[in-house]
């Protein structure tokens, strides 16, 4: 036996030596610094950025991510599945898999395993922030998801997706493209101890590049190559050593001294600190995050009591929030602060998706004199003589709130609450620990807030703006508009073929015309790294896109 694999193994060590660069060094560490640690190393049940970060690394996928920047559209290309197909109807889509690739423990990955993951991803008994993935999946007389006629595994190399409609194929692939875990791990774990047992893991049945060798809870998290995993070829680091470092200052510390490789999430002023330093480099990510106010549609208190929806006395009339918008200097906002790292955010559709974004539309512009007009008009005057607007005797005052630790949001908050009193808005500040804010979110809980956004590389503002409050659990500020819930259908494919890029540029206007928040700026995810670490490739998919070609060289 061991004769007869010979040959192979010299063929793959062969290609795989002379397949790469002859600067590339094979072996070495990079140290990555995070924030935070990760809660799980689990894809059914991770919530935390930091854990997102560490299953890039650690899980397979089905298919991968690529972005074309001349056409700013995005596709998929082969991973594990070495191919797809439609029905003839759009109902059906299949997907055939490599049978070479295997889990960490040698057992092979099959389809049984993407079925059992998708089981997991619909039990009513485990929480699941992606249950848009499965409105097109079919349901059982109780309403849950039916996933043996949703999801079929015909044999260990295909999977079958049924959907109950066809509708835009891109969204159909990612909803299909989910992480998966080993069934043979998992099926033996009882659902309602699940989520316990993957909080738990240290050492988890991995695939992909790395397993996890060590997990020191809040100190840091070791990833070893895993050697079996060859799509499309091994890493060439030995390991990737992630480090709690809570502290930002320490964190720039220490990717300045040399004992972090990279570092994401820098601010603008220390990436300008490290612009001139010969052994870093800064990459950006751009066009994925952006910053905004949130003006609540409704009365919080009234929907906190059973669910009643009634407009909200100060936000509800949509010249009220024209008016908000164009009383606040954006571009002033920008360059005081972001400079250029940051870029003016009209809409949540990023520029980057060049077949989507409308670049027609005039945005609101900063015009004091116009709000106050659009503000009498809306009935708010100085009607005492107290230097703030006051209609049927209630002053225009609210608290803006926004989450701690974040300086970028913090200096906008001070720099809106100024900009608002010119008008005579009074606004107070209010700062909330990040659990407790984005739980207040998640619960519809503020008047107004500053939040921010991770644009997705697949368009699908449903869970943002769709009316049904109880399924769009993203729509935070309660916005409800037919006219846009009709457009997300067509842009779906629900209503039959469109031109989905037309129904995005017209919601666009009426998102421009509605102002269902204030929308700030585009910043970047600025990444610092240590010149000694090379082959990164931020770009607009990710910090770490394409880890498996990084590599180390002595300065």
């Amino acid at each position: 036996m061991i004769r007869s694999r010979l040959p192979l193994i010299i063929l793959f060590i062969l290609f795989f030596s002379c397949s790469r660069s002859p600067e590339i060094q094979i072996g070495g560490t990079a140290v990555i610094a995070l924030s935070a640690d990760a809660d799980a190393l689990d894809p059914i049940f991770w919530s935390s950025s930091s854990t997102g970060t560490i299953l890039q690394f650690t899980f397979p996928d089905l298919i991968e991510l690529n972005f074309d920047t001349t056409t700013g559209r995005t596709e998929y290309i082969p991973s594990l599945a070495k191919s797809w197909h439609w029905s003839n109807d759009g109902r059906t889509l299949t997907y055939y898999l490599r049978t070479d690739a295997v889990w960490s423990d040698g057992i092979p990955i099959t389809a049984h395993d993407i079925k059992f993951s998708y089981g997991l991803y619909a039990n009513p008994k485990i929480p699941n922030v992606r249950k848009s993935y499965f409105n097109y999946f079919f349901k059982n007389e109780s309403g849950e998801i039916d996933i043996d006629r949703s999801v079929h595994a015909e044999n260990d190399s295909t999977i079958v997706f049924n959907f109950t409609a066809a509708y835009d194929r891109f969204q159909q692939l990612t909803h299909t493209a989910l992480n998966f875990v080993p069934k043979h791990i998992y099926e033996f774990v009882d659902v309602e101890h699940l989520r316990a047992f993957a909080m738990n893991q240290e050492k988890p049945v991995t695939a992909k590049h790395y397993t996890v060798e060590k997990w020191t809870r809040k100190q840091e998290i070791v990833l070893a190559r895993n050697g079996r995993w060859r799509i499309p070829h091994e890493a060439y680091l030995d390991k990737i050593i992630f480090r709690i470092i809570p502290d930002a200052n320490t964190r720039l510390i220490e990717l300045k001294t040399g004992n972090v490789d990279l570092l994401e999430g820098l601010s603008p002023d220390e990436a300008r600190g490290l612009e001139s330093d010969p052994g870093m480099r800064i990459e950006k990510q751009r066009f994925r995050r952006f910053d905004y106010i949130g003006w609540s549609h409704i009365d919080i208190e009234v929907y906190k009591k059973n669910k009643s929806v009634r407009p909200h006395f100060l936000f509800a009339d949509r010249k009220v929030r024209q008016a908000l918008t164009m009383a606040i200097n954006r571009e002033e906002l920008i360059r005081s602060w972001l400079g250029e790292y940051g870029q003016i955010c009209n809409g949540p559709i990023s520029p980057a998706f060049k077949w989507a974004f409308n670049d027609t539309i005039n945005p609101l512009p900063y015009n004091i004199d116009q709000a106050k007009q659009l503000l009498a008009e809306a009935g708010w005057q100085d009607h005492d003589g107290d230097g703030f607007l006051d209609k049927d005797g209630r002053k225009f005052e609210f608290t803006i709130t926004t989450n701690t630790g974040n300086s970028r949001r913090a200096y906008a908050m001070q720099f809106i609450i100024s900009e608002l009193k010119k008008i005579g808005i009074e606004a107070h500040a209010q700062l909330l620990e990040t659990n407790v804010f984005n739980s207040g979110l998640r619960n519809r809980e503020f008047d107004a807030f500053i939040g921010g956004m991770n644009t997705a590389m697949t368009i699908d503002l449903r869970s943002q703006i769709g009316s049904n409050l109880e399924k769009n659990t993203f729509n935070v500020c309660a916005y409800q508009n037919p006219t846009i819930d009709s457009l997300l259908d067509a842009a779906s494919g629900k209503n039959g073929p469109s031109d989905t890029g037309q129904v995005w540029k017209k919601i666009q206007v009426i998102l421009n015309q509605d102002q269902p928040v204030t929308y700030l700026f585009w910043f970047d995810n600025i990444v610092g790294i240590n010149n000694r670490l090379k082959g990164t490739h931020v770009d607009i998919l990710s910090g770490y896109h394409e880890y498996y070609n990084w590599y180390k060289v002595d300065k």
